[in-house]
């Protein structure tokens, strides 16, 4: 809490060069969101290396998202797995 009595957020920025739905959060990402969840968003970015086709698709609850299904904890498509992550994936992205 802030001296002006505004809650802190903490905002987590994902971003890849494509336009895939999943990203990840490491192990350590996703510990503090549980203990942060009440404040912790999630701005995923698209197309980063094109700044033409940038898009950006704000989560600003992400246990809200998961438990409401826009966000699923697992891949749509097959993808090479590193240890200590926790994929999701953004369903319906307009």
């Amino acid at each position: 809490m802030k001296d002006n009595g505004q809650a802190t957020k903490f905002i987590e920025v994902k971003g890849t060069v494509k336009e895939k739905p999943t990203f990840y959060l490491t192990a350590n990402e996703w510990s503090y969101f549980l203990k942060n969840r009440d404040h912790y968003e999630i701005y995923r970015v698209f197309n980063c290396d094109d700044e033409n086709r940038i898009k950006c698709y704000h989560i600003e609850n992400l246990l809200e998202n998961l438990l409401n299904q826009k966000v699923v904890p697992y891949l749509l498509t097959p993808e090479i797995l590193k240890e200590e992550r926790l994929f999701l994936t953004i369903l319906n992205i307009k």
